[in-house]
């Protein structure tokens, strides 16, 4: 494979999304340039912009994306109400991968396949960032950093991606990404090496250390990375190892810890208040979409200016606009605030014909959840995790890290635990620009923890000393001198082991079965501690195993033979396949070798289950 001629990095968020990019040294791609310059669409703020894809609709199917962010949302607010019905809009969809859904609700009400809205997404940041690298190259920013070197067009096929996601993604989820990825067309093939998923609070401590100056970064040999985004808070623990290489410093403590309480969760609370407040269920916004939409543009700029402060300030108000066409027919504005007065602790004031005062208690409880949640689980971290006993750094990023209410409660918080707490300047930034640089250094960070055991489905041949306890699942296979024990467990890594970066997994199989047209390997996982070298099965249903994955291989007909007896599974003419899983990534890579030959078997396919 040549080598890349540009790295994008792509952060695709709940709320926001953006990309950045940076060109490899030609003489030495794999070496991250000592004055790092790191570009991306600076009209964006925080080089992002809002998570919102707006369709042409044809025939009831949605056609093709023609605009993205902040343009999307206002091309949508613009449309007359005669071709709305020709237009859908999209917002706050990637949640739907965390939750395991396969469709997606629209702006409008109606649902569409969640797979062909993200490909939308991919396709449309794809054609952008490209286009920004051609037009830098044209303007000779590339001659600024290698001189003596020219750099003609870019095409896709030149391009090292990196795609962010949260740490806490399940390996089932990576794999749609990577697949919906594949269909966008940013790989040609579906493992390709040119597609690197770089986890969001990883990212986002390889810029606080190694992308920051000096007296920005942080010094403790322990620090706590707190992505608050969109949708998910997603919390790494890293510790700086000081004897090593600076490209491998960086180890992860903990397994990925957060959960769905980002931003996300306050703009909830918000719509669960407009859906009290109208007395009506959800599908009072579509008396009106675009002055629905309008409301959450409004609520978006109040939204920023909420300050811990703003707790017990019953009597501060801030002013809210009412779009008309929302009200109830055979009801009044007046009456609505009556009406949810009387079931409400937080009282509501008219101001005018279309507005109202909501008070500043009443908008910081819309916040209060999300908050309370994430100081719960930071509490539960320190108290339940030995690493962290020394920890006392806690460094807010991503995009809810704006938010002074959110800050300003984790700091109060935590001030009697001797714990630092400070927010990142530029937060919604540090992720992009750490993600560019892990596509220079995939190894950059050297250790990492995994939530879960993972493991393999196998059969064992029966040993009477080993298997003594489980003689009663022995099975005798057909025409054999030889007993199996089936539903074996089979682990490759353990839940909170701590894995290097190089680290592999190999094992053989073989068949055994007369007449099998191929060979399946399931993959399971548990989020029970294990103990190592202790037999599990996988029907102990107080495991909770669930199958997560599977390897399929065909093999060849003049394999397909009757096995008499177990030593002719020692000869050349028995079908076996060597597995090997590297783990020590931010997502498993699995090879299928033939036994006798060595070869990479091609027919040998990979899944993780579908859900999108």
């Amino acid at each position: 494979m040549n080598n890349p001629k540009v790295i994008i990095a792509i952060d695709f968020g709940t709320s926001n999304t953006g990309f950045g990019y940076s060109f490899p040294d030609p003489q030495q791609p794999d070496v991250i340039p000592k004055e790092l310059k790191i570009y991306g669409n600076e009209r964006w703020s925080d080089l992002k912009t809002n998570t919102a894809i707006l369709f042409s609709v044809k025939d009831h199917e949605l056609s093709k994306p023609i605009a993205f962010g902040k343009t999307a949302i206002n091309k949508y607010l613009n449309i007359s109400l005669r071709e709305l019905k020709n237009y859908e809009l999209f917002r706050y969809f990637k949640m739907n991968l965390y939750d395991n859904e396969s469709n997606v609700i629209s702006e409008g009400g109606k649902t569409y396949k969640l797979r062909v809205v993200i490909q939308g997404v991919l396709i449309w940041m794809k054609i952008q960032s490209i286009k920004y690298v051609n037009i830098a190259i044209k303007k000779g920013i590339y001659q600024e950093h290698f001189p003596n070197k020219t750099l003609g067009k870019i095409g896709v096929e030149d391009v090292q991606w990196v795609l962010t996601i949260p740490a806490i993604w399940s390996e089932s989820a990576k794999f749609q990404m990577r697949k919906v990825a594949h269909q966008a067309k940013l790989i040609k093939e579906l493992n390709s090496e040119r597609l690197l998923f770089a986890l969001e609070p990883e990212s986002a401590a390889i810029h606080n250390y190694y992308g920051l100056q000096m007296s920005e970064r942080f010094n403790e040999p322990k620090c706590l990375i707190v992505d608050a985004g969109g949708g998910t808070v997603d919390i790494t623990a890293l510790k700086v190892s000081k004897d090593l290489d600076m490209e491998n410093q960086l180890e992860v403590l903990i397994a990925p810890k957060g959960g769905d309480f980002g931003a996300n969760y306050v703009d909830r609370e918000f719509q669960k208040f407009l859906v009290e407040f109208f007395a009506h269920d959800e599908s009072f916004m579509l008396n009106d979409k675009l002055g629905y939409q309008s409301m959450l543009v409004e609520w978006e700029q109040i939204k920023k200016n909420v300050t811990l402060e703003f707790r017990g300030q019953a009597f501060s108000k801030h002013r809210y606009s009412i779009p008309p066409k929302l009200v109830p027919k055979n009801t009044c504005l007046e009456k609505l605030i009556t009406n949810y007065n009387k079931k409400s602790k937080y009282k509501i004031q008219i101001c005018g014909e279309k507005h109202i005062f909501i008070t500043r208690e009443h908008l910081f409880s819309f916040f209060e959840p999300s908050i309370k949640k994430l100081i719960n689980h930071l509490h539960y971290l320190f108290k339940n995790y030995h690493q962290l006993e020394d920890c006392n750094r806690i460094i807010m990023v991503g995009g809810y890290s704006k938010s002074r209410a959110l800050v300003g409660s984790i700091q109060e918080a935590f001030k009697d635990l001797n714990k630092i707490v400070t927010a990142a300047k530029d937060p919604g930034r540090h992720v992009i620009m750490g993600a560019v640089r892990y596509g220079f250094q995939p190894n950059i960070i050297r250790w990492r923890r995994l939530n879960c055991t993972y493991g393999l489905k196998v059969s064992q041949i029966f040993n009477k000393n080993s298997h003594k306890k489980n003689s009663d699942r022995k099975r005798k296979p057909k025409n054999s001198n030889f007993f199996l024990i089936d539903n074996v467990f089979k682990p490759f890594v353990y839940r909170n082991e701590r894995i290097e970066h190089t680290d592999k997994f190999s094992h053989t199989f073989a068949v055994l079965v007369e007449r099998q047209s191929k060979l399946t390997i399931d993959i399971f996982k548990t989020q029970t501690e294990l103990l190592k070298n202790k037999t599990y099965f996988l029907d102990q249903m107080e495991l909770n195993f669930k199958r997560v994955g599977k390897v399929s291989v065909k093999y060849p007909q003049k394999n397909k033979m009757r096995i008499k007896k177990f030593n002719k599974l020692k000869k050349n003419n028995v079908f076996k396949i060597n597995l090997t899983i590297e783990f020590g990534r931010s997502e498993f890579t699995i090879l299928i070798t033939d036994y006798k030959t060595k070869k990479i078997m091609e027919n040998a396919r990979i899944q993780f289950f579908d859900h999108i």
